[in-house]
């Protein structure tokens, strides 16, 4: 006999990523999350001189680098992971980021004007800093607002004087581990931060306040899954007898069902990597 507890325990882990911790993830995945489009779209609202030759080494799927090339179209947007994973052509799976930018900037067809990066947070300090070694412009780089804390981070990035800008999002976007799926809002505040080679003085701060939603992310969902997801969900909530774990997934159903409806109607044959 199916155990209702654990099934309302399954669904919301798989909806929601509310208990689902590192220990409980595929250990290669365990710093992967998945960006969200709208963040870029605000990115390049706010720098038009984004531009050129891009390039980002942890693309993953390829969510900024699509973005980057639907909204720069003049540009040449290069992508790379370490993984091998699907991701849009002209990207590299299986590849190292710090070897991927050292080979681009070597070869002066390919260095990046800008390499715009949502590095893993355990090693986004590296990243950027050998970011900036290997771009001729600059690099945005999408983190946690709590980067900026720590000494040993304030004496190798921001006393150099090359944080030009930090946008914070009001919003807090729920870029959620990859290969999951959700549509609450996130826990977590992030920020864009933006580093010059060419510049040396204060990091000035704004909030980007523009509401951006998971209706306009692209990343990948298994349709199917999803499908049913909401399906057991719905059944689970029409049998639960307590009002408010009912009316709690109820509201998950129609925030599946309403990501869901977007996603098709963006993506009447499912995603594909380009």
């Amino acid at each position: 006999m199916l155990d209702e507890s654990k099934a309302v325990a399954t669904v919301e882990q798989s909806a929601g990523n509310r208990w689902l911790t590192r220990k409980d993830r595929d250990p290669a995945l365990a710093d992967a999350y998945e960006s969200c489009t709208g963040a870029v779209t605000q990115l390049l609202a706010r720098h038009p001189e984004i531009e050129g030759v891009l390039l980002d080494p942890c693309c993953g799927r390829g969510v900024i680098v699509r973005e980057l090339r639907r909204l720069r179209p003049n540009s040449v947007v290069y992508g790379g992971d370490l993984r091998d994973i699907p991701m849009p052509a002209g990207c590299y799976p299986k590849t190292d980021g710090f070897s991927l930018m050292e080979a681009f900037s070597a070869n002066p067809m390919t260095k990046p004007d800008w390499i715009v990066v949502n590095p893993p947070f355990n090693c986004a300090e590296r990243f950027t800093l050998a970011a900036l070694a290997n771009a001729t412009v600059g690099v945005a780089v999408f983190q946690r607002c709590q980067w900026t804390e720590g000494k040993t981070r304030h004496t190798n990035l921001w006393g150099q004087g090359k944080a030009s800008a930090q946008h914070i999002f009001s919003a807090r976007y729920d870029c959620f581990p990859e290969g999951q799926v959700t549509f609450d809002t996130g826990m977590m505040s992030f920020s864009w931060f933006i580093f010059r080679n060419d510049y040396h003085g204060p990091m000035l701060t704004d909030w980007i306040s523009e509401p951006c939603s998971w209706e306009f992310d692209t990343r990948w969902i298994d349709v199917p899954y999803l499908t049913d997801l909401i399906a057991r969900t719905a059944a689970l909530a029409s049998i639960e007898p307590d009002k408010k774990k009912a009316s709690t997934l109820k509201a998950k159903v129609r925030k599946m069902q309403k990501g869901l409806d977007a996603y098709l109607l963006r993506y009447p044959n499912g995603w594909t990597a380009d």
